[in-house]
């Protein structure tokens, strides 16, 4: 059997390698890159010393470098993404604004004239120190006043007074005796009175001293001293569709307190009409 011959001389050292060295780089021309792990693994192998053998390699086939999959290698250049900073999205922001709405106002039309409800004649108001007095329709005529001033509800100067009138409710709600003549709405302001006439009440049967007497109405209750002469409300003005309307007031008795004790009283109806006199009976009380 033939010996094979040992590679002992350079020149046979020097053809393998290049060889070897072929292959390699016939391999790396294959791939689409070649990555600094598989330059690294190639000078290595250049490197290392070549080791003798007593016969043909086993694997006479040259082993194919090894890339790592993972690795990224490619040295495409990164692809830029626009985008978007929050100065330009600020630049880009569409503003919708609301137009304000305009309001119109619509100007206050003077006082001029100043009805009475109910309409009595003779009664008092004052503007800037001047008197105006109301007709016998109740009609009180101001279209010689200043516009800018105040208006003060005197009343009734006759001496001696059958009756006293206060200012209960204006045409527009207010309940002031005393207002800027500017803040009320013309031509014409309605102002309801609340009436009073002078009733004297009288007690059938003697009542303690300092007894009240209760009286009910649709105005509220009223209470008053037996054998004492009083200002009872006797109309009232009330608000209505057509404006304000007179009401007039009836009380009714019932009850009599006396040192914080209340003692029923049978039921009595009466009228304040002016200069009235009541006369009442406290017999038949019952104390609750």
């Amino acid at each position: 059997m033939k010996q094979p011959r040992r590679p002992n001389d350079d020149r046979s050292l020097d053809r393998r390698r290049r060889i070897t060295f072929v292959a390699m780089v016939a391999a790396v021309g294959a791939s689409v890159v070649a990555g600094p792990t598989l330059v690294d693994a190639l000078s290595d192998r250049l490197n290392q010393p070549e080791v003798e053998t007593l016969g043909p390699p086993a694997d006479s086939t040259p082993e194919a470098p090894t890339t790592a999959l993972d690795e990224d290698t490619s040295t495409e250049p990164a692809r830029t993404v626009p985008t978007t900073t929050n100065d330009e999205a600020d630049d880009t922001t569409t503003t919708t604004t609301t137009p304000t709405p305009t309001t119109t106002t619509t100007p206050r039309v003077p006082l001029r004239t100043v009805q009475l409800v109910p309409p009595l004649r003779d009664v008092i108001v004052g503007i800037d120190g001047r008197s105006f007095a109301s007709d016998a329709a109740g009609v009180i005529d101001l279209s010689t006043a200043e516009p800018n001033s105040e208006f003060e509800f005197i009343g009734v100067q006759a001496q001696p007074s059958l009756r006293e009138v206060a200012v209960g409710v204006w045409s527009d709600g207010s309940t002031l005796a005393n207002r800027d003549v500017a803040d009320i709405d013309g031509p014409t302001a309605e102002i309801g009175l609340v009436v009073s006439n002078r009733v004297t009440v009288s007690a059938q049967q003697a009542v303690p001293e300092g007894a009240q007497l209760v009286f009910e109405s649709t105005a509220g209750p009223l209470r008053l001293s037996a054998d004492r002469t009083a200002w009872v409300p006797a109309s009232r003005a009330v608000p209505s569709r057509d404006g304000l309307t007179e009401q007039a007031l009836v009380y009714t008795l019932v009850a009599m307190t006396v040192d914080g004790v209340t003692f029923d009283l049978p039921a009595q109806e009466f009228e304040p009409a002016p200069e009235a006199l009541w006369v009442v009976s406290t017999a038949g009380a019952e104390r609750r």
